[in-house]
């Protein structure tokens, strides 16, 4: 059996993640003497990256860009990556990767703690990547009446452009684009297509961005980023493990404020 070796997120941009302080408060909480590390890469640079993967790490987080792009590096998938067509979470098992999604589980439990209503609700999701595709399932297994995808270059049956947002009945927002995350001062939608809407932002830092100051709201992708690392490390471990939800929701609120 392979000794735990080191543990961290890919991306390509990391200077606004939390991720390092959210994972060792859990393995603290359990422990655990691991430490992670936040792990930047261009694309011309994955390669000799999974290289080195299987004979240093245990396990990775992966971040945007590189969630649907990490796929033809790995030797399984499970049943929910499959279906979404993305991964968060790799597994490193007898020299073979094995990839996961956590960010299901993570995105359906943030819209529970934010007691946002789904069922027959009208949803639009921004941004058509891996994000939106995990929130379109989820919304769809929560039994979404109509959900649509807002898109400034991609085309199809059920996306539309921003300028043809207003056009639709819509009741709840998800925004699963980067825009708004810190150092972006700027809002995917404006402040009249979001009066009277229920909205989620999955962008967590900060923790209101001018996305959900323009709603009027809090429903943040904090939440959902303490999930899906927590369910990660379930499988970095292989075994279930404590979680603290408040105490790492305090710590991490007292970084961003």
């Amino acid at each position: 059996m392979k000794i735990m070796n080191k543990l961290g997120l890919l991306g390509k941009r990391l200077d606004y993640s939390l991720s390092k302080v959210i994972h060792e408060e859990i393995y603290k909480e359990n422990n655990l003497n691991l430490n992670y590390e936040l792990i930047e890469k261009n694309e011309d640079e994955l390669v000799s990256f999974f290289k080195e993967l299987k004979v240093h790490y245990s396990g990775i987080n992966v971040t945007i860009p590189y969630k649907e792009k990490v796929l033809k590096y790995l030797d399984y998938l499970d049943d929910k990556a499959k279906e979404l067509g993305n991964v968060n979470t790799i597994c490193v098992k007898n020299d073979k990767l094995y990839g996961y999604n956590t960010d299901y589980i993570g995105f359906k439990l943030a819209l529970e703690y934010y007691k946002i209503e789904v069922l027959n609700k009208n949803v639009l999701i921004l941004g058509t990547g891996g994000a939106s595709k995990t929130a379109f399932h989820v919304l769809k297994d929560m039994g979404a009446k109509n959900i649509l995808f807002v898109s400034r270059n991609k085309k199809g049956t059920n996306v539309i452009s921003y300028l043809n947002v207003r056009k639709h009945e819509y009741d709840l927002v998800i925004n699963a684009t980067p825009v708004g995350t810190k150092g972006d001062d700027s809002s995917p939608l404006t402040k009249e297509a979001l009066a009277n809407k229920v909205v989620f932002d999955m962008v967590y830092n900060p923790l209101q961005t001018p996305f959900l100051k323009l709603a009027n709201s809090y429903n943040n992708g904090l939440i959902m980023l303490i999930y899906q690392a927590y369910f990660a490390d379930c499988l970095f471990l292989d075994k279930k493990l404590k979680l603290d939800l408040d105490k790492i929701l305090k710590k991490v609120g007292a970084i961003l404020e």
